[in-house]
């Protein structure tokens, strides 16, 4: 087995060496070395993209991981999805003459965003990524925010001022490389698709960038009935173990929770006639009305539906509103500390359409939102 090129551990003041496209994917024809193929190009990969997006520096690397990498993971992701027929890739055309539009999912985390990005992907027009826009090789951000940061915030990013203000700090960012790599590791069931897809939900917070850095940048702005979401991300912070913050569980995401409410007023307020607004509550009950409002915005997007099977993380169904079943889950100690945020932000839970919930209204009784509300501007 050849060597791992990566350097061995340096000080801290001391640059690593950027292993090279042929110590990564060999000499001969492009193939990629029996080490890459057994698994070690992906944490090599992983390396290049967390390290400040330095892999954007070698287009041709770039490429080439692209084409080693991703084909193979993409079309098992897109088995999943059902999906018939031959897969084109990004790192074989040209996106930046192609793509007309750029369509940015904007959610919370656990508010029903994987299930509008893998339901995007179904259409033949879009250009899609296998996972969250961020966690990308090649993306320029934030180091704590990159994939393999132990101390990345993961699930409640929004909680604490100090990881907003590393979120929010426009220096961090190169989106030209970014989009560059995005691009690249693409895929399409038509090569001629002309709209791109991505969705990270700390970009809820950089609308404003995004905005300024992308050709034709138009959005899903979506938002969840917060206590929900909120059972839903404490139960992954259990799952995970790891301790980032002083508070409860369940203090942190209703701060997190909030926070991102608060964003997406903001949002809305500023940019929305770029985009279409609704609820999760909303896109269940009425599938049909909130995919003709995507095509009214963005016309490419004609033959979206939402009535469809999917695979969104650990279901495979139907689009269904998992609220009740997941606020059932929610003891009365569990619903008295999101009490205690929620209600310092009675108003801004009201502008979306929701209401506090006590500790013996729940299940059923629960408001979840104004499941009439669609606003969209063109």
């Amino acid at each position: 087995m050849p060597a791992n090129p990566l350097p061995a551990a340096q000080a801290d003041n001391e640059r690593p060496q950027i292993p090279t496209a042929k110590s990564l994917l060999g000499d001969k024809g492009g193939r990629a070395s029996s080490w890459c193929r057994r698994g070690e190009l992906q944490r090599q990969t992983v390396f290049l993209g967390g390290y400040n997006g330095r892999m954007s520096c070698f287009p041709t690397m770039r490429r080439r991981l692209a084409q080693v990498l991703e084909p193979a993971r993409c079309r098992r992701f897109v088995r999943r999805l059902n999906l018939q027929g031959r897969l084109h890739f990004g790192a074989d055309r040209d996106l930046a003459s192609l793509v007309d539009t750029h369509l940015f999912i904007m959610s919370a985390n656990n508010s029903g965003s994987t299930f509008l990005k893998n339901v995007l992907a179904t259409s033949r027009l879009t250009w899609n990524l296998r996972g969250g826009a961020m966690l990308a090789p090649g993306f320029v951000g934030p180091d704590i925010f990159l994939r393999g940061n132990p101390n990345r915030p993961q699930y409640i990013w929004a909680a604490e001022q100090r990881w907003l203000t590393a979120l929010t700090d426009a220096r961090a960012y190169d989106w030209r490389r970014s989009r560059e790599a995005w691009h690249s590791q693409a895929w399409a069931q038509n090569p001629r698709a002309s709209v791109f897809v991505a969705k990270a939900p700390p970009f809820l917070c950089l609308v404003d960038d995004i905005v300024e850095h992308f050709k034709n940048a138009r959005f899903l702005f979506v938002v969840r009935n917060p206590y929900a979401v909120c059972e839903g991300i404490c139960r992954s912070l259990r799952r995970l173990g790891t301790k980032l913050v002083a508070s409860s569980p369940e203090e942190a995401a209703a701060r997190h929770v909030t926070a991102c409410l608060r964003w997406q007023r903001r949002n809305v307020e500023t940019h929305g006639e770029r985009g279409l607004f609704f609820t999760y509550e909303k896109m269940c009950a009425s599938p049909d009305e909130v995919a003709r409002g995507i095509s009214a915005m963005v016309p490419a997007l004609s033959d979206l539906n939402l009535r469809q099977r999917l695979v969104v993380k650990n279901y495979d169904s139907m689009l269904t509103d998992m609220n009740v079943r997941q606020i059932e889950r929610l003891s009365g100690e569990q619903m008295d500390v999101l009490n205690s945020v929620f209600r310092e932000n009675r108003e801004l839970l009201g502008w979306f359409g929701y209401e506090l919930i006590g500790g013996g209204n729940r299940g059923e009784e629960f408001n979840g939102g104004d499941a009439t509300g669609l606003a969209a501007n063109s």
